[in-house]
């Protein structure tokens, strides 16, 4: 695909560079921290400084403050499985929308 990684996309294959997906995993997971900061210093200055004045300010940034903490568990658990997963013997791909391989007793 791209001389960046060895992600290989062809007709009715596709190989996963898995050190790509750990790279990912971690800058998902760094601009996730790094949003929440933020979120976070945003929360404090609202709190410190507005005394209620912006009370819809407050609001948002502790829906979004929630809404990038769940992404960082995404970010975080991918990043710790696919860690892990380079000590297993075996790397099983999930929530596909059809089977990784071709299922023999599959009917079309």
């Amino acid at each position: 695909m791209n001389k960046t990684t060895q992600n290989d996309l062809s007709e009715n294959a596709v190989k996963l560079d898995y050190q790509a997906l750990k790279t990912t995993a971690k800058i998902a997971a760094v601009k996730s921290l790094e949003q929440l900061s933020g979120y976070i210093t945003k929360m404090q200055k609202t709190l410190l400084l507005d005394e209620g004045e912006n009370l819809s300010h407050l609001y948002l940034v502790a829906t979004w403050i929630q809404d990038e903490g769940k992404n960082l568990a995404i970010a975080a658990d991918t990043l710790a499985a696919l860690i892990g997963g380079q000590t297993r013997d075996h790397v099983i791909i999930v929530n596909k929308e059809e089977d990784i391989a071709p299922c023999p007793t599959k009917k079309k």
